[in-house]
């Protein structure tokens, strides 16, 4: 097996997972938006706006052209001109005096805003201001300002207007009067005359039009205003200015933004491992069971088989006993990280292979501690030290929980202050094989982290490897560590359990849990006892790969051996093989189809006996597959 990384690609699944994780981010991120809408609205300056409407009309100043028939209908008044007018230097300072308003006319002109409604005559004049009452006085006197403007530029245009008929007038008045003078002086019947009466008809024709002219910018100018306010502005209920349907929700919508980003990017730069597809990515094996889920509840303790977690243990266990098949196996089960998960782990998948199968050995070989004793209720007296070193056989040191009778136990050993110790080759694999031989399942359990090279001496030596992942605890870099260990000794690694945070009583958490003392060193007489007792016709598995004690004579004394009592009638049960458990079908907990283990054929077998003390040899591996 080759320890490589899946690429990371990410589906809606991925993201979901975050917004799970994260939601706490989310949520205060999002309050803070909100609250930080609702601070700007407090503190904000307010800005009211009032709006003032002006009618305009044409004044007289718009008809002074003229024709022989008179004088010509006013045009429309260009509505874009007067809008700028509005906010002319000229009106803005008539403005200033009618408020009274220490600002300068340009910073006046520049509160006022100008808006014309289409295919209308109507100017709507707005004003802000800090006060609903200000900004009402300043449209007010904006609208008042133009309109005395337009009147006042209107009168001047009709006067100036007049006052260029009035020279005209004269002007042919004077030459009228010469006429009459001249007419009177010549004689009746004289052709001067005539042409001089001619010329004056004309000149009093003149004279009346002008006449007329006159009269109309006259009536024109009395009535010039140009408009007239047709909705005066009023102080405003609130204000215009910060708008409260804006802000508030641009708060919401920048809070999940940035709650949105702060997530993804505390979410890619945490190394922990949350859920099945993280692992899967980090060990590149399936996830076998996953109980790192909301309505599943995994205690430590000995799970119930009625319970969610119990019932996921035992699917994980039918799973395991399919794909190994049929025989003798041994199944190393370690964590990723220290804690509580493997001894749990270990210690419920052995019940569930003893419920449902036949008896089953639990091996502890952690030095620095373990739990099993804890979660089955057994004491700390001799164990595998004890048992390695050869001072005790394996039926004084195998201890059956009360509730499982079909399930063995063999605990680290007793405390002592001595450094830990190294387990040698030869009697690791003596007693594996010892075990394998006593038992068609044992679960070695080995704690993860810091301190598990001694526990790992069993890996070498297992048909299958189940790596626990603590959600949510675990670090990448730890389970791909513990992956490629795997690795190095050629186990097969079946996939991982993903399980919950377990948190350990706090009376075994304050108290340190069982630590073994050093091994001596052994001789070939203390080793006797690690033989096999009867060589049982089995399916190939990876022990025999190994050479076993049987392979050599040995004349010295055999511990006695513990059989289970059986019922009586019920015939000696021996391991025939038989047909392969068929693979089980999908469930809810498990979430990835168990693999077949590449357990060792017939052709690979060694052929020849082979002295215990002679390890295999195998290429050098580098761990990185």
């Amino acid at each position: 097996m080759s320890v490589s990384q899946r690429p990371e690609s990410f589906e809606l699944s991925d993201y979901l997972g975050v917004l799970r994780r994260r939601w706490k981010i989310l949520v205060i991120v999002t309050v803070v938006g909100i609250v930080g809408s609702l601070g700007y609205l407090y503190a904000a300056p307010k800005v009211y706006t009032a709006s003032a409407e002006v009618s305009v009309t044409p004044t007289g100043s718009a008809s002074s052209q003229q024709s022989g028939a008179g004088v010509k209908a006013a045009s429309p008044v260009n509505m874009d001109n007067e809008a700028q007018l509005v906010q002319s230097q000229t009106v803005a300072t008539a403005a200033a005096r009618l408020l009274d308003s220490p600002l300068t006319p340009e910073a006046l002109s520049r509160q006022v805003t100008v808006n014309v409604p289409a295919n209308s005559q109507i100017l709507q004049v707005s004003c802000d201001s800090s006060t609903a009452s200000g900004s009402a006085q300043c449209a007010n006197a904006f609208a008042q300002a133009y309109l005395a403007n337009r009147q006042a530029t209107a009168a001047a245009a009709v006067a100036s207007q007049l006052k260029s008929l009035q020279r005209q007038i004269d002007t042919v008045t004077k030459k009228a009067a010469a006429l009459t003078a001249k007419i009177a002086s010549l004689p009746p019947n004289s052709q001067q005359r005539a042409i001089d009466q001619a010329l004056y008809s004309s000149d009093s024709s003149q004279l009346r039009a002008l006449s007329n002219q006159a009269a109309a910018l006259t009536g024109a100018g009395a009535n010039s205003s140009g408009g007239s306010i047709i909705g005066n502005a009023s102080p405003p209920g609130q204000p215009s200015s910060p708008k409260r349907l804006l802000i508030l929700p641009s708060g919401v919508v920048v809070g999940v933004l940035v709650a949105l980003l702060l997530a993804l990017f505390l979410d890619r730069r945490d190394e922990r491992l949350h859920g099945p597809d993280d692992a899967e990515r980090a060990i590149d094996a399936p996830v076998l069971l996953n109980l790192a889920q909301r309505k599943t509840v995994v205690p430590f303790g000995l799970l119930s088989s009625r319970s969610r977690a119990g019932h996921g243990m035992t699917e994980l266990a039918r799973g395991l006993a399919a794909s190994l098949g049929s025989g003798h196996h041994v199944i190393f089960v370690t964590s990723a990280s220290r804690g509580a998960a493997a001894a749990v782990t270990s210690t419920n998948l052995a019940a569930a292979l003893a419920r449902s199968y036949s008896d089953t050995i639990l091996v502890t070989p952690n030095l620095h501690g373990s739990l099993v004793p804890q979660i089955l209720g057994l004491d700390d007296g001799a164990g595998l030290v004890e048992l390695l070193s050869g001072t005790v056989s394996l039926d004084q040191v195998a201890r059956r929980p009360a509730d499982i009778p079909r399930l063995r136990v063999v605990t680290p050993g007793r405390e002592s202050t001595l450094s830990t110790t190294d387990f040698q080759f030869d009697a690791v694999s003596k007693l594996v094989s010892r075990l394998r031989e006593e038992s068609r399942y044992v679960i070695i359990e080995a704690e993860g982290g810091e301190g598990s090279t001694d526990a790992f001496a069993f890996a070498e030596f297992a048909d299958a490897a189940v790596v626990v992942i603590e959600a949510s605890r675990t670090v990448k870099s730890d389970a791909i560590a513990c992956a490629r260990r795997l690795d190095q000794v050629h186990t097969v690694l079946l996939g991982s359990v993903l399980m919950p945070p377990i948190e350990i009583p706090a009376r075994w958490r304050a108290e340190p849990v069982a630590r073994v003392r050093s091994l001596p060193d052994r001789t070939d007489d203390q080793l006797t006892d690690l033989q096999p007792r009867v060589s049982r016709a089995r399916p190939a598995s990876r022990a025999e790969a190994r050479p076993s004690a049987e392979s050599r004579p040995s004349t010295e004394p055999r511990a006695p051996s513990y059989t289970e009592p059986r019922p009586p009638g019920r015939p000696e049960s021996k391991p025939t093989p038989g047909p392969a458990i068929p693979r089980l079908p999908r469930e809810l907990n498990q979430t990835w189809p168990f693999p077949k283990p590449g357990l060792p054929s017939e052709e690979d077998k060694p052929r020849g006996p082979r002295s215990g003390s002679e390890r295999p040899h195998r290429p050098a591996d580098t761990g990185t597959g």
